[in-house]
């Protein structure tokens, strides 16, 4: 059967449709390999991360509007520290319209005991970019499975009184003290590492 120029037309029509509807394959190009997706991205799964701390040690931080417990932080296999958080106020890459910040109340600044910290991470991070030219916004993304590293932080001291204020101060004894273990992502058992 001889092909027509109608032939043709029906092809290259029905691979642009398949193009439109987000065929990567059908455009003759190739997923994304690195696992990271757009705002619309889904996560392979879940990391569960626990840090401990020995009942004998004393650590501390000084903490405000909510903030509680030590902080796990997660870097990539080329040792880049994956952004967890787009704070309070952000402005998403994909609407370039800053969301309404939470109208939270904050707390004088006060000591809290640092005993522990534990992330069950989804994969997600937010890259940082910019919209309509100048403006700076982020983008929510899911991290490709594979080897990752966990790092937390925390700060030798004690919390103590601190008159005339009702609240407690910390009181540090030294430098900051780091701890990393090193997990698949994702993975089903928990992964634990000590401090220091």
């Amino acid at each position: 059967m001889p092909i027509t120029t109608s032939t043709i037309m029906k092809r290259l029509l029905s691979i642009a449709t398949l193009c439109v509807a987000g065929s990567v394959a059908a455009c003759g190009g190739s997923g994304s390999s690195d696992g990271s997706g757009g705002a619309g991205g889904t996560s392979p799964g879940t990391s569960h991360i626990v840090f401990q701390i020995s009942n004998s040690l004393s650590y501390c931080k000084t903490s405000s509007c909510g903030s509680t417990g030590g902080d796990v932080g997660v870097l990539d296999a080329s040792g880049k520290s994956l952004r967890l958080s787009a704070g309070d106020c952000y402005t998403p890459c994909d609407t370039c319209e800053m969301l309404p910040c939470p109208g939270a109340a904050c707390q004088e600044a006060h000591g809290i005991e640092v005993t522990g910290a534990e992330l069950n991470w989804d994969g997600h991070y937010f890259e940082d970019g910019t919209c309509n030219g100048t403006v700076a916004c982020v983008t929510r993304r899911f991290a490709a499975p594979g080897k990752y590293t966990a790092k937390m932080c925390a700060t030798p001291g004690d919390v103590v009184d601190a008159p005339p204020s009702t609240l407690k101060q910390c009181v540090t004894s030294g430098p900051a003290e780091c701890a990393e273990v090193e997990f698949d992502f994702p993975s089903s058992a928990p992964v634990t590492a000590q401090l220091p």
